[in-house]
């Protein structure tokens, strides 16, 4: 199940799907809030894990946001099923995490965006539900000049199956160009920005706030000679819908979209 350096604390939780890669260490020199909510996105490949980008949740229990080509490549188009071990890293505490074996995924069928379900957890002696911190997405467009902050996880460094990530790394910028309708017609036809940032490789799917520290975006691209960076708007989460969703009041819907469940108290849009 685990590894030798894993704290005994992390072996009271279970997944519903067993993974032999539970023990991830964090190299972090500041303790941030941002962590609790925003987590690397790995893939098991021959037996050893790969970063692939970052997402962040949107409501307690698992539900998160991410970039459409930070997943695309392992899950089915067809069924949103999942093609290889995908795990969310959520941390737990100072340099501990659990992994979240990625249960669902659904991409956008235009654009850079994605939504998907991470693995109920559950504590194997009390059996309640683990859950997590969750972001505000804002319902307030972004405005030429605007300063914005992202934070995520570039790419760190893995030795077989233990994987070095440096969390903390926080990035501000202005927005400097506004694309209501989509910056080009292939990789971000939808509504998305440009800031003076860069964010460089791992950061792909993370969330970019406002003033507020509210979600406005979702990273998609950057441009290392020019220190900019493409951003796809929160607003195209919003009617992104879930398919047969029992939720946690006991609520069965067959669809429900983002902006449904914002409604139903169980994601927070300001």
């Amino acid at each position: 199940m685990t590894n030798n350096d894993t704290n005994n604390n992390l072996k009271k939780w279970m997944s519903l799907q067993e993974s032999p890669y539970l023990c991830v260490t964090q190299s972090n020199k500041e303790k941030t809030q941002p962590e609790n909510a925003i987590f690397p996105i790995i893939k098991i490949l021959e037996g050893n894990p790969h970063q692939v980008g970052a997402g962040f949740l949107i409501n307690k229990e698992g539900l998160f946001v991410t970039a459409k080509h930070v997943i695309m490549d392992v899950t089915n188009d067809v069924t949103n099923t999942i093609r290889v071990p995908v795990y969310g890293v959520m941390f737990i505490g100072n340099k501990q995490c659990i992994l979240r074996p990625l249960n669902k995924a659904i991409v956008k069928d235009i654009g850079d965006i994605a939504i998907g379900i991470l693995t109920p957890m559950a504590h194997k002696i009390s059996r309640k539900t683990l859950i997590h911190k969750r972001l505000i997405l804002s319902s307030q467009s972004v405005k030429i000049g605007d300063d914005l902050h992202a934070y995520s996880c570039p790419f760190g460094h893995s030795e077989g199956k233990k994987i070095y990530f440096t969390m903390g790394i926080q990035y501000s910028g202005k927005v400097i160009e506004i694309y209501n309708n989509g910056r080009d017609s292939v990789f971000l036809p939808n509504k998305s920005f440009c800031v003076d940032m860069y964010m460089p490789a791992g950061t792909s799917g993370g969330p970019v706030f406002n003033k507020y520290g509210h979600v406005v975006g979702i990273i998609s691209t950057g441009y290392e000679g020019d220190n900019l960076s493409a951003i796809s708007d929160i607003s195209e989460v919003f009617d992104m819908t879930l398919q047969n969703v029992c939720l946690p009041n006991g609520a069965n819907y067959e669809y429900i979209s983002i902006r449904d469940l914002h409604r139903e108290g169980f994601v927070s849009i300001k």
